[in-house]
């Protein structure tokens, strides 16, 4: 039969954050010339870590930065000049074509924040996290001070102990099993595979 998600697994992973707007992500070197001009801008400026540079980075660093205001209005928002007129060229034109309201209304912020992931992983250097779609569904260690993409599962954890399950064969056996599939490569779905898988 199919599992069911256990009690003890809620609240630990997660989806990385959806920003939804090519605007939001920058070059390293235009970020750090922006914190170099202003250093309060260090403030909504953060590597952002997607799948590609989990697999494809040997140190597994992001390639690019973000902006993010996450929760601020638009008046503390606007008072990061340089971010905030990058978003106001760039997303704020493309969320007036579509039609949802709430982000039209919210044009520098991101889609999906994940305040509950952030809230979790508050107080944590470090973090695991997989890559959604890949061959090895391996976890990895990273800084938990940047923005962490859609396109990686997110554990909100620094335990070596929680690393060697989640790098275990039953583990990737489960994810092959309860996951989902693209192409040839497993999709890791937080819900479907941690949740249900037993830690004890």
């Amino acid at each position: 039969g199919m599992p069911v998600a256990l009690a003890e697994n809620k609240g630990i992973a997660y989806q990385g954050c959806i920003p939804l707007g090519m605007g939001f992500i920058i070059e390293e070197s235009e970020a750090i010339a922006w914190i170099d001009e202003s250093e309060r801008n260090s403030e909504v400026l953060f590597p952002y870590l997607t799948g590609d540079d989990a697999n494809s980075r040997p140190d597994m660093s992001a390639s690019r930065w973000a902006i993010d205001f996450n929760e601020r209005s638009e008046t503390e928002a606007a008072r990061y000049v340089l971010p905030f007129e990058r978003l106001r060229s760039t997303v704020y034109p493309e969320r007036l074509k579509g039609s949802d309201s709430t982000l039209k209304a919210n044009w520098w912020k991101y889609l999906r924040n994940r305040p509950a992931m952030r809230k979790a992983i508050a107080g944590l250097d470090e973090v695991l996290a997989i890559t959604l779609v890949s061959k090895i569904a391996m976890p990895v260690r990273v800084s938990a001070h940047q923005v962490i993409s859609n396109r990686l599962a997110v554990f909100a954890t620094d335990s070596f102990a929680m690393q060697a399950l989640l790098s275990s064969s039953p583990h990737w056996l489960w994810a092959v099993k309860y996951g989902t599939t693209l192409e040839t490569r497993i999709n890791y779905t937080p819900v479907d595979v941690f949740e249900t898988f037993p830690l004890l």
